[in-house]
């Protein structure tokens, strides 16, 4: 996978304050929606990827606070020199911004490596986090230095 910070600064360029830039930007899905469920959605792509997407939904509304408002599915996870943008995208679509939430507001309470990837924790200012699956060959260090490790 490759860095999509530049990409990010381009696609989102329309949605960022004056003089804002990506500072770094990764690609990431719901927690239960990358890996071997991603190979149950290769042969029922619809199917599965709504059934996944409506498990993920769930988690985030159970959990509450900023967390239920957080997307459902894949996902860029921008951050700025002020916020963290979030909006949905296959990395090719992206669509408007769903969540910008101010930088402070959002810390990284575990990053550890799987098979595939990364799984990151985020915990936001009200108590509430959500768990994100990251593919290798992302900048996630720099993620996680831009936003604080906060571990709980």
């Amino acid at each position: 996978m490759a860095n999509i910070t530049r990409r990010a600064s381009k696609k989102l360029r329309d949605h960022f304050e004056v003089g804002e830039t990506a500072e770094v930007a990764i690609l990431a899905e719901p927690s239960g929606t990358y890996g071997v469920a991603g190979l149950a959605a290769a042969a029922l792509p619809r199917t599965t990827g709504r059934a996944l997407a409506g498990r993920a939904a769930e988690r985030n509304v159970a959990e509450g606070g900023i967390a239920s408002v957080m997307p459902a599915e894949p996902c860029a996870l921008v951050v700025t020199g002020h916020r963290v943008v979030v909006t949905p995208t296959n990395g090719l679509r992206w669509a408007e911004p769903t969540v910008a939430l101010p930088r402070g507001q959002v810390k990284v309470a575990a990053s550890t490596g799987k098979v595939l990837g990364r799984r990151l924790d985020l915990v936001f200012a009200d108590g509430s986090g959500v768990t994100f699956d990251i593919q290798r060959g992302q900048p996630v260090d720099r993620f996680v230095e831009a936003l604080g490790f906060v571990p709980i």
